[in-house]
C-alpha cells in the first residue's frame, strides 16, 4: 500500500489550508484508493479536531513526538 505524507500545511489557523488538505485527501483518495495519508502536523493539539472530522490521520514533528 503506497503511503502518502502531507507536509506544509495544515487543519488549523487558516480555512483556505483546511480546504486544500481537504480536497487534496479527497481527490488523492478517489484516483488511489489504497493509497495511505497522513498529514504532518506541528501543532496536534489544534489540528486533531478537524482531522478526526474529515478523517485525516495525522503524525506529529520528531521535536514534539509521534501521534
Amino acid at each position: 500500500m503506497p503511503k502518502i505524507l502531507i507536509t506544509n500545511t495544515n487543519m488549523s489557523w487558516n480555512n483556505g489550508a483546511v480546504a486544500q488538505v481537504i480536497s487534496v485527501n479527497s481527490a488523492l483518495k478517489q484516483r488511489f484508493p489504497n493509497t495511505e495519508l497522513s498529514l504532518l502536523s506541528f501543532f496536534p493539539e489544534l489540528d486533531s479536531e478537524l482531522c478526526e472530522k474529515y478523517g485525516i490521520p495525522f503524525v506529529t514533528n520528531q521535536a514534539r513526538g509521534l501521534q
